[in-house]
């Protein structure tokens, strides 16, 4: 489990996901952006960027997301796992 990130939701917002699951990432590649409303009525849209390489396992059912809401499973470094 050690390898496995999870990312989550600072505050509520859309998600609009550019991976899915079984795609392989490198770090810094955008994972979603997440559409976060602004107190004044406008979107502010927000990269996703993920922390290190790896495999998508799993991300959120739903592109509505409340604050601390799971957004995505990553396994990193999964060359670790291959012989």
């Amino acid at each position: 489990l050690d390898h496995y990130q999870t990312y989550y939701a600072d505050r509520a917002c859309l998600c609009d996901y550019q991976v899915t699951p079984g795609s392989h990432v490198e770090a810094g590649d955008t994972l979603a952006e997440l559409a976060i409303h602004s107190s004044s009525g406008e979107s502010i849209i927000t990269p996703l960027k993920a922390h290190a390489g790896g495999i998508v396992v799993n991300h959120a059912s739903t592109s509505n997301l409340q604050a601390g809401s799971e957004i995505f499973q990553i396994l990193e470094k999964p060359e670790k796992y291959t012989d």
